[in-house]
């Protein structure tokens, strides 16, 4: 992940690629005598390699055009060529498979049929892992090669990174109702949330990557505790497993400080204020907003009042037992 963030060149960038998502496949079978995480892992090696053979097919359509795969180099080419040659088709086909294969990387819709069962095969540690860590490279580097390097394209993908992001908080909110397992109901809650992100980077303006940068920061923080508390339970015999969401209803009994901290956790997810999951939200009201993107900023109200159902549904069978 380092060697991605550091990456100057396409080169280096699909080794350092290829490299990472070897060690998550391997961590997604790390528990060997489980069926379920086995078929878990031989889905996301499958998946995972199609989504390279996008990156290493739309690289080699940019390197046919640019010669380079230097990163400086071709923003230096794309500023100084003619703006008709600047938009030739190999390049816009080549930075839609790479943006293809950055989609499937984050599970974003229609790229996001992998995530829900290997979350749901993986152990609960490597689920965490998978949920929290590998966003942060791949969100700054979809910003840098997308919005420094290829910036005199930003009209041709604009619309695309706007029906996905719009499409992953509908679809991730609208499949979170219907599940009852506690891993796949964070796994639709993941896309859902990295709609959100993909729709502050579609803004293109400075109070959008703020709202990014804050939103990503509080969805981290947010997912890193609800985690942790899973972890708690597998590790304390005392304690219930939570592998269903009816499971929530027997915390209370267990623990009353962590089914406090639960109760939060989940109150910021669905961004209730004053809680820090609301500011998350709030910013990037207000950026669609000032970027006058009035009917974007209604629906992605609108889903995100349904996405608190689902959250609220989890506070009141946490606390049903005092009821």
């Amino acid at each position: 992940m380092f060697f991605l963030l550091l990456a100057n060149n396409f080169f280096v960038f699909y080794l350092a690629l290829e490299l990472q998502s070897f060690c998550f496949y391997v961590l997604c079978s790390i528990r060997r005598y489980s069926n379920l995480s086995i078929e878990a892992s031989l889905k996301y090696f499958i998946l995972g390699s199609f989504a390279s053979s996008l990156f290493l097919f739309g690289i080699s359509l940019i390197y046919g055009f640019f010669g380079t795969l230097t990163f400086t180099n071709i923003e230096f080419l794309l500023f100084s060529i003619d703006i008709f040659i600047q938009y030739n088709k190999f390049v816009i086909f080549g930075m839609i498979f790479i943006l293809a294969g950055f989609f499937f990387k984050l599970g974003v819709v229609p790229f996001h049929f992998w995530i829900a069962d290997v979350y749901e095969g993986s152990p609960l540690i490597v689920t965490a892992f998978f949920s929290i860590l590998p966003k942060v490279p791949f969100i700054f580097l979809l910003i840098n090669i997308f919005y420094f390097v290829f910036l005199p394209l930003f009209y041709v993908y604009i619309d695309l990174f706007i029906f996905c992001a719009l499409s992953s908080i509908f679809l991730g909110i609208l499949l979170s109702l219907y599940q009852f397992k506690i891993k796949r109901l964070l796994a639709y809650s993941a896309i859902s949330h990295t709609g959100y992100m993909l729709l502050s980077i579609s803004v293109g303006s400075l109070e959008g990557f703020v709202a990014l940068f804050i939103y990503l920061f509080i969805y981290l923080s947010i997912s890193l505790n609800i985690f942790a508390i899973l972890l708690v339970f597998r590790q304390q015999r005392t304690f219930y497993k939570l592998r269903k969401i009816v499971d929530f209803s027997f915390i209370l009994r267990s623990n009353f400080f962590l089914a406090f901290i639960i109760a939060l956790v989940l109150l910021s997810y669905a961004g209730i204020p004053p809680l820090a999951g609301f500011f998350g939200k709030f910013f990037l009201f207000f950026s669609l907003i000032k970027s006058y993107n009035f009917v974007l900023s209604f629906f992605v109200i609108l889903f995100s009042l349904i996405g608190t159902i689902y959250y609220i549904r989890l506070f009141v069978l946490l606390f049903l037992i005092v009821f």
